[in-house]
């Protein structure tokens, strides 16, 4: 909320906030693939810079690109476990729907995973307390409810739009996304060893939840293939 109501602030338009986290996700790939002289790095940061439909995502002035820049700081800088643990926690604690990557986060296995989890865990609560605290009715209506009670979208990106184009109209259950996305979390947590395989997991988690949602559009999409080309970039060199 500040980052954004600094971006009214400065330029009269919080949209520049999202434009220039989506430059700076490119801009760490890119350093990353200069200084380890790795053209693959770089050719999986022209992909990013080249996938359909983030013109729309900024248009619309949805916030995945600080979330997904916010989750490349922590990967970038996994070796230092408090400082992606605050990239991490921030970028969890800035969208509900992370809450189905809560197994993955807790089951992860690593060098300092104790430190990285506990810094990550903190900042969510810190985050997200204040805003119960200042109005815990109004989060939870905005959060929960709101999207709990929205209708099935027939233009979303996932099986209930793929079913209207079918004339057949499917409401799935709140708890289906969820049930499927933290399910996911759990199987593939068990295996999470690296930030490679943690990235494509929570990847993995949040196309469950999308999928079997009753609506999902580009922004979402948006994220899952910036975590796949982080993922990628993580396995083919591990991160800093």
């Amino acid at each position: 909320m500040v980052v954004y109501a600094a971006g009214e602030w400065l330029v009269s338009d919080p949209r520049a906030i999202s434009l220039g986290a989506w430059l700076a996700v490119l801009a760490i790939l890119g350093v990353s693939a200069t200084r380890r002289l790795d053209d693959t790095r770089l050719y999986l940061m022209l992909v990013l810079a080249s996938v359909p439909g983030w013109p729309l995502v900024l248009r619309a002035a949805w916030t995945e690109p600080l979330t997904l820049l916010l989750i490349t700081i922590g990967w970038s800088l996994w070796r230092r476990p408090a400082t992606s643990g605050t990239g991490l926690g921030l970028a969890l604690a800035s969208k509900q729907y992370f809450v189905v990557t809560a197994p993955l986060l807790l089951l992860h296995r690593d060098l300092k995973w104790k430190t990285r989890i506990a810094v990550a865990v903190a900042i969510v609560i810190t985050t997200v307390g204040a805003a119960l605290l200042i109005d815990f009715e109004a989060y939870w209506s905005s959060t929960v409810a709101f999207h709990a009670s929205t209708p099935p979208r027939t233009d979303s990106s996932n099986l209930v739009g793929l079913l209207s184009l079918f004339d057949v109209a499917w409401d799935p259950p709140f708890w289906l996304g969820l049930g499927v996305g933290a399910g996911l979390a759990l199987a593939l947590g068990r295996r999470s060893t690296t930030p490679g395989s943690f990235l494509l997991a929570m990847a993995v988690a949040l196309s469950g939840t999308f999928i079997f949602s009753s609506q999902a559009f580009a922004n979402y999409w948006f994220l899952v293939f910036g975590l796949t080309v982080l993922a990628m970039a993580d396995r083919l060199r591990p991160a800093d």
